[in-house]
């Protein structure tokens, strides 16, 4: 009678400490998530900004869409020379 007993408080014992780990794994993943978002609002703030500093320095409309939208070729920082097509969709 007491075997049984200990056998159920071991089972519910180790029961309570599966849902204290999955909790506790699911606390760092909402940390996670909470920062990937604030670090995509910082991006989202820092992409208006330039593009507010763009139009300022007297860049149209117009062409800034086109380089957003990946009508217009740059030069490669790294490589003057070299043309570099814009290929990200992301800001759309």
């Amino acid at each position: 009678m007491y075997v049984r007993f200990l056998i159920a408080v071991t089972f519910v014992i180790l029961i309570s400490m599966s849902g204290l780990n999955i909790d506790q794994q699911n606390r760092v993943l909402q940390n996670d998530m909470i920062a990937s978002r604030v670090e995509q609002e910082e991006l989202t703030h820092q992409i208006a900004e330039t593009r507010q500093e763009t139009l300022a320095l007297g860049v149209s409309k117009q062409k800034l869409n086109a380089l957003e939208e990946g009508q217009i070729a740059l030069p490669s920082p790294d490589n003057p020379s070299q043309i570099v097509q814009n290929k990200d969709r992301s800001l759309n």
